[in-house]
């Protein structure tokens, strides 16, 4: 008998669905029919390396959960999406990333979260925040984060489950596979919020004004890429192709990109703004594996 999950992805960011994607990979086996419902747009973006997207439904939906309005909710305490949301009786299993409040339509709904909004952003909604910490309370929900990087908030909700990295199989055997001396490329990325992205563009005028001597290619997010560019830089595809080329990486630690870089065991540097507790946390578990437990990290 088929089994239907439905899987809320947090729109705020790429990370947020490509770990739901894997999430959904993972159910697929044990004969769930997964929808993921997610941006079509953002979808689009990652379908040309994703092929799973195939075998995937999509259902058009905005969370539209930015900084902004987390600070903007209403005094209730509940975001406008939860009003928003298709129906979702039908499914048999909900995974929602990020947000504690899917509680309020499903109180049986499982949780993916390496963190909370109301626990790293400052100033947001204060009724938001007594809104998640009282569903969190009440329903002690599943939550699935990961091992590494799963913020204290979340590792101590009674019903936290940590799991491994959000690495795919096929590309964990790969990896076994590539030969390290081939390895000479370099990745700059900052995601695909504005966040930090003056910096970026700063450190990619730098190399191109004082040349680049190290590295054979530099790859770099398409919304970093200068008009004007030299031919040994190139628009990143996040392909496994371009990530087993890589020697190092320069980005903004977020969950998506370290999950893609750390099992490479490459050099990786961080750099992220000021006042980010996630992105300061996540730097931190970088510095710890890069020096101690790469192995550890790959399943």
């Amino acid at each position: 008998m088929e089994k239907k999950l439905a899987i809320i992805v947090c729109d705020n960011g790429l990370g947020h669905l490509r770990r739901s994607i894997i999430i959904a990979e993972r159910e697929m086996p044990k004969g769930y029919t997964p929808t993921i419902f997610a941006p079509k747009n953002s979808i689009a973006k990652i379908r040309n390396v994703t092929p799973i997207l195939e075998n995937i439904e999509n259902i058009n939906f905005e969370t539209r959960m930015t900084i902004k309005s987390l600070k903007d909710i209403s005094s209730s305490g509940v975001p406008d999406w939860v009003n928003r949301l298709p129906p979702i009786e039908k499914y048999d299993k909900i995974i929602c990333d990020n947000l504690p409040e899917i509680l309020l339509i499903r109180n049986d709904a499982i949780i993916s979260a390496q963190f909370f909004w109301h626990d790293i952003i400052p100033n947001i909604s204060e009724s938001y925040g007594l809104l998640c910490d009282r569903l969190l309370s009440e329903y002690k929900p599943e939550i699935i984060g990961c091992q590494y990087f799963s913020m204290p908030k979340v590792r101590c909700q009674p019903g936290f489950r940590p799991v491994k990295p959000y690495l795919k199989d096929k590309d964990m055997e790969a990896l076994k596979r590539i030969d390290k001396e081939k390895r000479d490329s370099l990745l700059i990325t900052c995601g695909t919020t504005d966040a930090a992205r003056d910096r970026y563009h700063k450190i990619i005028s730098e190399i191109i004004k004082t040349g680049n001597i190290a590295y054979r290619e530099v790859y770099v997010d398409s919304e970093l890429m200068p008009i004007m560019h030299p031919k040994w830089m190139k628009k990143a595809t996040y392909s496994f192709e371009m990530f087993s080329r890589l020697k190092a990486c320069i980005c903004r630690p977020g969950l998506g990109i370290l999950n893609d870089v750390l099992p490479h065991q490459i050099d990786i540097r961080c750099i992220y703004e000021k006042g980010n507790k996630e992105m300061q946390y996540n730097a931190g578990v970088v510095e710890s594996i890069v020096n101690k437990d790469f192995e550890g990290f790959c399943p």
